[in-house]
């Protein structure tokens, strides 16, 4: 449990109008109390040390002093109790350009006090500012355990396929309350998704809003954005669910999507609107594929909703479980069980060979709407085109092998 009673001020005192407006409206919740947004001075972090950064942000660990605190019975027949306060490491964001407090910042702090109040996030404490950058920081839940992303590069071998339901599970779920208040998130992609005792996040709310909100810019990661958000059609709903698509082709390769595409991201951009997908890892069950093909279907009404992923993922988590009895169950479970044993076999790490491949996978802003021109395919009903395809991953290695 976090606290600080250098926080808790009758007044707030930031010294900007629109920090101090969001933090007071935050405490009008008086049965959310306990979740209430907090100002907090900057001395009160030691230790800084950068352990991210993206396209909008820097990522920061810290000791907050005095932020963590517990209880201490000092009679136990009264059951007095007392308050110890101790150091506890939190996360500070930095959001690149916050000191002119746009309108996306201030979205990405309502965004992310409300999921805190639904427990979609990581616990959000409340603002700091760096005297150094004048830069407003968010004070967050330090995710000890990193991203998915780091996850599949460093242990894919040791993720077995229920396990992958598992964090597929979590994602859709909080994905779901997402959409049920009317929010998309915009960014949705393996590094956004954090692991904290146990547990998957959605993170980084900056480019979230509402569906109905309209952009002339394209913003994120390129390799997860569905076709028609290239094309510069407007952010929606199905959007989200094109961009799970694509994660689910990364758990089960172990590899981001398109990492191994030798081609300009214009041309990649072009790509994916004529039907490029990412690879699948080899042994896939073919029930998966299905239900990521759906996903990244060119068709955006034609792809499942967040409550329809979750009904899926959870009958096949249970399948995997044992928990459903009948032949279908015990199918399926054999699938996925024989596609274990091919884990080992797909080639899962992924190394960073260059500055420019890293930054396929760094949310920024692109510029393809003024270039991609509708394509003839938009009007079929495939959930994939044949065309572009490459074979599984795994697979190709194989037959390079046979050829040495």
């Amino acid at each position: 449990m976090i606290t600080d009673k250098s926080s808790r001020l009758v007044g707030v005192t930031s010294g900007n109008i629109s920090i101090d407006n969001f933090i007071k409206a935050t405490r009008k919740n008086k049965s959310n109390i306990d979740k209430c947004m907090k100002w907090f001075e900057f001395e009160k972090f030691e230790n800084l040390k950068q352990i991210g950064e993206g396209g909008f942000a820097k990522v920061y660990s810290a000791t907050w002093l005095h932020g963590g605190k517990k209880f201490i019975y000092t009679d136990p027949v009264t059951k007095t109790k007392k308050i110890r306060t101790y150091p506890n490491t939190v996360a500070l964001k930095s959001i690149k350009g916050s000191n002119e407090i746009s309108a996306e910042y201030l979205n990405e702090l309502e965004v992310y006090h409300k999921l805190t109040l639904d427990n979609v996030s990581l616990p959000f404490y409340g603002i700091t500012k760096d005297p150094n950058s004048s830069e407003f920081m968010m004070v967050t839940n330090l995710a000890e355990q990193g991203c998915l992303r780091s996850l599949l590069g460093e242990r894919f071998t040791e993720l077995n396929w229920q396990y992958k339901l598992l964090i597929l599970l979590y994602i859709v779920i909080e994905l779901k309350i997402l959409h049920e208040q009317g929010i998309c998130h915009k960014d949705l992609h393996s590094g956004n998704i954090l692991r904290s005792l146990g547990r998957y996040y959605l993170t980084d709310f900056g480019l979230s809003g509402p569906s109905n909100k309209s952009s002339d810019k394209i913003y994120g990661v390129l390799g997860y954005l569905a076709p028609e958000v290239l094309k510069g059609k407007q952010y929606c709903s199905h959007a989200d669910i094109y961009s799970f698509g694509v994660m689910m082709t990364e758990l089960s390769s172990g590899f981001p999507p398109y990492f191994n595409k030798s081609m300009s991201e214009t041309t990649l951009a072009l790509s994916i609107c004529d039907g490029l997908r990412p690879d699948f890892g080899k042994g896939t069950p073919e029930i998966y594929r299905s239900l990521a093909n759906k996903c990244m279907n060119a068709n955006p009404d034609k792809r499942p909703t967040a409550s329809e992923l979750e009904e899926n993922m959870l009958y096949l988590y249970n399948c995997l479980c044992g928990n459903i009895s009948g032949d279908d169950a015990k199918k399926i479970k054999v699938e996925f069980d024989i596609a274990d044993k091919e884990i080992p076999n797909v080639q899962s790490l992924f190394k960073k060979s260059s500055k420019d491949s890293n930054l396929m996978f760094v949310s920024k802003q692109l510029g393809f709407n003024d270039i991609i021109e509708t394509s003839v395919y938009d009007n079929l009903d495939s959930g994939l085109i044949g065309l572009n395809l490459s074979d599984d991953i795994g697979e190709d290695n194989e037959d390079d092998d046979n050829e040495d």
